[in-house]
This record gives structure tokens, C-alpha cells and sequence, in this order.
């Protein structure tokens, strides 16, 4: 089960939520080990933590549980042999939580149906108007992943073989528009403080 962690929840929070889902794996990179390494020894269900990098360019960590990196695990599996396994549709897929207005956040999890039910809505002609037949979109969700599956468009690209571009940490307008501009984005998605910005 996919668990995206909204890095700007309190460190409480983010101690709750992890704990709460019993994730295993944490996936952490530069921007986010300062505050993993605060919180990490509270992580009761933690294993280990797989730093998105290559081996040359991770830095010291402190950190209670191994340390795996992402490239090297990459490189040491063969995907030839992978066997696909077989499990029931209703099976939880992802989790999201909510930022918790009124007491701990809560987690709403999508299961597989959910998440290709979802996937074939959004890239009907009817949810996207504008787009015609052969032609495949520049897809740019707004929506971070915690929120809502980054509203779906992470599963649509990929179902409709359309180029789907992330903008990352960085919502600095200018850096938005040479993304917007230079990648040729031809839909987006997201809520209107994101478009305020720009």
C-alpha cells in the first residue's frame, strides 16, 4: 500500500500518521531527512528508510534503522522474472490522510477498483473536453500526491500514454512557468490558492 506523507504536517502528526498507517518502508531524500531524523526514533513501525539517490550523492544520516539506496536497489533486481501477484480488486492500493482540522488525521484508503474506476473517468472525453482522439496530453497535476492521489492524473498519463510532468517542492511561479512553458503542459489540476500563486 502507497502511503504519501504531507512532509508539512507537524512532526506530531507526521509520528501519528506513520505509526497509525504501520507503514515499513519511509522513501526520504535531502529535503526531507532533517525532519525525518527528528521524528524517526518515535517511528514504531519503521524497518528501514530507502534514500532516493544514487550512493555518491547521499549524504551522513543519523538514523535507528537501515538505510537502503534507491538507485542500488534498482540495480540489483531483475524485473524479467517478476511474477505479478494475484489479489482481490478491493484491496487497499493507497492511503491518504487528511490534515486534521478536529483531533489526529484521518486515513481514507483507495483500494485497486478505486483507483482504475478513477483512472477511467479521468481520461474519458467527458471529464476532459478539450482532449481529442490520437492525441495524447502534457499532464501537470498541482495536486501533491498526499492530496487525493495527486487527483488521479499520476494513474491517467500513464493509461492514456500522456507525458506527465511533476513539478516537484518548487512552486516558485517562474520556476512553474518554465515547466508549464518548456514541457508543453496541456492540462492541469489544482486547487485555487496554486493557481493564485501564478
Amino acid at each position: 500500500v502507497l502511503h504519501t506523507v504531507n512532509p508539512r504536517l507537524f512532526p506530531d502528526q507526521l509520528v501519528y500518521i506513520i505509526n497509525h498507517a504501520e507503514d515499513r518502508l519511509l522513501f526520504i531524500d535531502r529535503a526531507t531527512l532533517p525532519l525525518v531524523e527528528a521524528i524517526a526514533p518515535r517511528l514504531e513501525t519503521i524497518e528501514a528508510f530507502v534514500f532516493m539517490s544514487s550512493r555518491e550523492r547521499m549524504p551522513e544520516v543519523n538514523l535507528p534503522k537501515p538505510v537502503h539506496c534507491y538507485e542500488e536497489l534498482l540495480a540489483a533486481e531483475d524485473a524479467t522474472g517478476f511474477e505479478w501477484p494475484l489479489f482481490d480488486e478491493k484491496t487497499a492500493s493507497t492511503i491518504c490522510y487528511t490534515s486534521g482540522t478536529t483531533g489526529n488525521p484521518k486515513g481514507v484508503v483507495y483500494s485497486h477498483r478505486a483507483a482504475i474506476l478513477q483512472t477511467l473517468v479521468c481520461s474519458s472525453f467527458e471529464f476532459m473536453p478539450g482532449h481529442k482522439e490520437g492525441v495524447r496530453e502534457v499532464m501537470f497535476p498541482m495536486a501533491p500526491l498526499f492530496h487525493g492521489n495527486g487527483w488521479n492524473m499520476p494513474f491517467t498519463a500513464p493509461f492514456t500514454g500522456s507525458k506527465l510532468v511533476l513539478p516537484g517542492r518548487n512552486y516558485e511561479p517562474d520556476k512553474l512557468y518554465e515547466l508549464i512553458e518548456g514541457e508543453g503542459v496541456t492540462l492541469s489540476a489544482g486547487v485555487p490558492s496554486f493557481w493564485l500563486i501564478l
